[in-house]
């Protein structure tokens, strides 16, 4: 699905700049995600699957295609600005889709809707809860529906005022939407975008006070602080929540690939062979591979795996410049994008799938469309 809305996207994008004559050059940006795409393709030339890297390549084309879309046109502020609003709205209409969903499912199957709200994996049925309460949208990773879930909230701050209009974002309306992305994401089971609400809660609350300095420090400190008595008082139930058994084997599996191979890694797509080899789990001291995951679930482990150090240098380069812009134009949203995507990072490999490179390129670009994206228009 995320690549037919990209492909819609790209058809508008096209048709825009046709008709109105105008194309922006790359940026330095641009160029980043050129070289990246590049670095994977030269990879084939070691890979031991060169049939599945070319496969594989087309999810690393969107490095180019992607870039170039926002290269065919150009937001102004007040235009991005009404954008976020359709889809802080349009996500909206999701949050209530989705809670609906659960409400008729319990309904239905005389569940008794606490049962849900666990921060521990439950089953229903004999199906996860993520794919219950998403069934109505065809697509229900927890991880992904996320995202944009957390980015929509992160809107509702960056927008929220005291009037409701049109093209305004109410602070009723963002508290409710930030209630609402709460049950869903609980309901979801989902711990990473759990951690992700509150980093955006927390930045949403310090956006908002940015103009009281003495406070927005003193708001930093303590929740930091809170955060630190919390992780020493509850360590059990800390390392209940972080330490995944799959993604430990994973990620020792990559490191002992990565030491064998430092320089160059497996070329791309090699590293699916490694991942689900029997052979080499057992070496590790575990019983079998964790088949069919593919990657090591870490997107910088991933890409030195999968492309040596060049290629974990490039993530981390595109990583570090966006962080970068954020912080020098002092962009909330980019920032607050680029935190969840870091976040995501290190429990995913987005790069490594279409609908993480869609997500990751679709909001950076919208978020820098007018200055980190392109260059001088042509």
């Amino acid at each position: 699905m995320c690549i037919q809305f990209y492909c819609g996207f790209a058809a508008i994008a096209l048709f825009h700049s046709i008709k109105k004559r105008y194309f922006r050059a790359p940026g330095p940006l641009t160029y980043l995600f050129f070289a990246y795409f590049i670095w994977h393709a030269i990879s084939l030339l070691w890979t031991k699957d060169v049939i599945s890297g070319l496969f594989q390549l087309r999810v690393y084309s969107l490095f180019i295609f992607i870039p170039l879309t926002f290269c065919c046109f150009s937001l102004s502020k007040s235009q991005s600005e009404t954008v976020m609003t359709g889809f802080f709205r349009t996500i909206s209409l999701f949050l209530a889709a989705t809670l609906c969903t659960w409400i008729v499912w319990c309904v239905n199957n005389n569940c008794n809707p606490a049962e849900w709200i666990k921060i521990q994996k439950h089953i229903f049925n004999s199906q996860p809860s993520f794919t219950i309460i998403y069934a109505w949208s065809n697509y229900n990773h927890p991880t992904y529906n996320g995202i944009p879930i957390l980015i929509g909230m992160a809107i509702g701050f960056f927008k929220a005022n005291r009037k409701f209009s049109c093209d305004g974002i109410h602070y009723v309306e963002t508290a409710l939407y930030s209630v609402a992305a709460l049950i869903v994401i609980l309901l979801s089971q989902s711990r990473i975008c759990l951690i992700g609400w509150f980093i955006i809660l927390v930045l949403g609350v310090l956006y908002k006070l940015k103009e009281k300095k003495k406070v927005t420090a003193i708001s930093a400190a303590a929740t930091i602080v809170l955060c630190i008595a919390c992780i020493y008082l509850w360590q059990e139930r800390v390392d209940d929540f972080t330490k995944d058994p799959i993604r430990i084997q994973n990620l020792t599996t990559a490191k002992y690939f990565i030491e064998n191979n430092p320089i160059l890694g497996s070329g791309i797509e090699g590293i699916r062979e490694v991942m689900d080899s029997d052979e080499t789990a057992q070496l590790l001291g575990f019983q079998q591979a964790n088949k069919d995951l593919g990657n090591p679930h870490h997107q910088f482990v991933g890409d030195w795996m999968q492309t040596g150090i060049p290629g974990m240098a490039l993530s981390l380069a595109i990583f570090i410049a966006l962080f970068y812009i954020a912080i020098k134009r002092k962009d909330f949203m980019l920032f607050s994008t680029m935190v969840l995507m870091l976040l995501i990072a290190n429990i995913e490999m987005p790069f490594y799938l279409h609908k993480g490179v869609v997500q990751f390129l679709l909001f950076t670009g919208w978020f820098t469309s007018s200055y980190g994206i392109a260059g001088k228009e042509q």
